[in-house]
């Protein structure tokens, strides 16, 4: 059951990929320019083109406090990003479009709240059922532990052995 529940959390953050084309507002010079967009687990990346090699920029959605429809531009089909550091303007060809790259948005950033959160959970399940257990966080170069990397998240667990979480388990002699 245990390793049920993680793999679904670490499937939750990899489900829901989009791309396309959007128009995004400049930083600095406020021009509007149409780049590629995808969005895989946390990141959205934009580029020049669909062929471009190498993204412009890549957002990382933990640091997102907010996905809405923005009605204060010029434009049709405006919705924005808002991160501490600049709020993210962009345009798709059609409302559908918009609500589309909204939804999944919204979806994104719910996920990435909510998969902490489960994490700890399951973690005190594991130690209320055998406190001879000591947990010892995994070192990882990014705030939210990557599920596509082997080894990176892993938990022996108390109940059924090794689990994909954030955290490693050590046994107390």
């Amino acid at each position: 059951m245990g390793q049920f529940r993680t793999s679904f959390w670490s499937f939750l953050l990899q489900l829901g990929t989009k791309e396309g084309y959007l128009t995004k507002q400049g930083g600095l010079v406020k021009t509007w320019k149409t780049r590629w967009f995808t969005l895989q687990r946390n990141e959205l990346k934009y580029f020049k083109d669909q062929m471009s090699p190498e993204p412009i920029r890549i957002l990382d959605l933990t640091e997102c406090s907010a996905v809405q429809f923005d009605y204060s531009q010029e434009r049709v089909n405006c919705f924005c990003l808002v991160f501490p550091f600049r709020t993210f303007y962009l345009c798709a060809k059609t409302g559908v479009e918009a609500d589309e790259w909204i939804k999944i948005l919204r979806w994104k950033l719910d996920s990435a709240r909510l998969v902490p959160f489960l994490t700890i959970h399951l973690l005190l399940y594991c130690f209320m059922r055998n406190p001879r257990t000591v947990l010892a966080p995994t070192p990882t170069w990014k705030a939210v532990p990557r599920a596509d990397i082997p080894g990176q998240r892993r938990l022996y667990s108390c109940a059924v052995g090794a689990l994909e979480t954030g955290a490693r388990a050590v046994p107390v002699n």
